[in-house]
């Protein structure tokens, strides 16, 4: 751009005046979006401190969420930058022993009750493997 207006000024095609224009209104916006320094102090931080005002305080519970963090590859995969050789490294997630117990005997259960004409309620299963109790009560509509 810069060279572009200097050839524009040298072959005369341009006066002072105009050339002066060109500069303040292509290599100055130019110059704030390329300097880090200047993109920040000019740009980011004045659009960032209109956000802050607009946008409502984070929660403690919000706070909480963030700071505990989750899963290792939800931070890299949310980074915009993941590190996939080291997540497929890790191979095919598996189930604990009580997890899949539970696929094979409450879930084959429910999904036995089921029908389309009436809905599954779970409080069937809770009766039958808890017994009758004041918690599983509410269960047994």
């Amino acid at each position: 751009m810069i060279a572009w207006i200097v050839a524009v000024r040298v072959s005369g095609t341009a006066g002072a005046v105009a050339t002066t224009l060109f500069a303040i209104v292509l290599v100055l916006p130019a110059l704030v979006l390329a300097v880090k320094p200047l993109r920040r102090a000019w740009l980011a931080k004045p659009v960032l401190d209109v956000f802050r005002k607009i946008l409502p305080e984070m929660s403690p519970t919000e706070r909480d969420a963030i700071e505990a963090g989750t899963v290792w590859w939800d931070a890299q995969l949310f980074s915009g930058r993941p590190h996939w050789d080291t997540l497929l490294g890790y191979g095919p997630a598996t189930l604990s022993a009580e997890e899949q117990a539970f696929l094979d005997n409450e879930c084959e259960e429910l999904c036995d009750l089921a029908n389309d004409w009436e809905p599954p309620w779970c409080g069937r299963i809770c009766r039958r493997k808890h017994g009758s109790s004041s918690r599983n009560a509410a269960f047994s509509a």
